[in-house]
């Protein structure tokens, strides 16, 4: 996650400047200073991630297709309704979704679950939203 990389790079530069002037060590030992707080950071940040990756709070960045399912599954567990994903049965490519989920009308009433779908463009046409909705 990027923002792992700019919290890092924050703590060197911030060790720097602390090494430099506050505990007047030279640029040399401010440097390495700098360096060891960076390692550590990065230590302590990629036990965190695995934790959160671990709990089931986010998903590993290695595919989009994990991350869309993870999250589905984060819906499904605070709202108790989920979407589905909609799979290319020769590929197993991941080509759009469907399912039930919270209504944007809550003018009308918060509680209401509507039933939607969402398909890439290239295949529209393929009846995927109808075998979807069928299912």
């Amino acid at each position: 996650m990027i923002i792992f990389w700019i919290f890092t790079l924050f703590v060197g530069a911030s060790a720097f400047a602390f090494g430099l002037i506050g505990l007047q060590l030279g640029i040399g030992w401010s440097l390495v200073y700098a360096i060891v707080a960076m390692l550590v950071c990065r230590g302590i940040l990629t036990l965190f991630k695995r934790w959160l990756v671990l709990s089931e709070r986010i998903a590993p960045e290695d595919s989009q297709d994990e991350r869309t399912i993870e999250t589905n599954r984060a819906v499904e567990r605070s709202v108790g309704v989920m979407l589905w994903a909609l799979q290319d049965r020769r590929d197993g490519s991941l080509v759009g979704y469907c399912g039930f989920g919270t209504t944007n009308a809550s003018c009308v009433r918060g509680d209401l679950i509507e039933i939607g779908w969402g398909v890439e463009r290239s295949r529209w046409g393929q009846g995927l939203a109808t075998e979807a909705a069928v299912a």
